[in-house]
């Protein structure tokens, strides 16, 4: 439809320039350009011209996932061990969060068995995370979710399997659902008494 050097031109534009000197000649010029211009000109000679250019950032910005950070943004929930032909007070735990999810450093998944309440008015699910491979050449099973009941609700879970919960970096991720208030305590079993 557009003419150049014609009597009456109209164009839409939209796209991306880059390095790129445009002429256009004509006695009637309708033009309007939505894109992303990087070194380039655009020259509009005629009797009329209208011009709307519209300029965007043309470098998309990925960033790639941080295991570091991520790590560091988790609460970390430390062992108690219990002890062999000995005795354990009940430890307090661990205040769970739902902003931060928990991380369990240096973990031992089979000598691992976690203890987790729920004080909310609902029952909530807590996700033991997969793995990474390697190490843990069963993470294709998926993460373990387990439904804590509401209000006085206790879930014992564990012992696992390094096969499929161990993260590269030795440790093991535990994800808590939103509003899910109580306690987590990890309990380290001995290997032998």
């Amino acid at each position: 439809m557009p003419t150049v050097n014609g009597e009456t031109t109209s164009e839409t534009t939209t796209g991306v320039t880059v390095g790129v000197s445009m002429t256009l000649t004509c006695a009637s010029l309708s033009t309007t350009t939505t894109a992303t211009t990087v070194g380039s000109s655009m020259t509009l000679t005629g009797s009329t011209a209208t011009t709307t250019t519209t300029t965007a950032p043309a470098v998309a910005t990925v960033t790639p996932y941080d295991e570091e950070a991520d790590m560091a943004a988790r609460t970390a929930v430390t062992y108690d061990a219990l002890l062999g032909n000995s005795s354990l007070t009940d430890p307090a735990g661990t205040a769970l969060s739902a902003a931060n999810d928990h991380v369990i450093v240096a973990a031992k998944p089979e000598q691992t068995v976690l203890r987790v309440t729920n004080t909310h008015d609902s029952a909530h699910d807590i996700t033991i995370k997969a793995g990474d491979y390697p190490p843990a050449l069963a993470a294709g099973l998926g993460d373990l979710v387990v439904t804590v009941p509401l209000t006085s609700g206790v879930m014992w879970i564990g012992p696992f399997e390094s096969g499929r919960f161990l993260q590269s970096d030795g440790s093991m991720l535990i994800d808590v659902e939103t509003n899910h208030a109580g306690t987590i305590t990890a309990f380290l079993v001995p290997r032998g008494v």
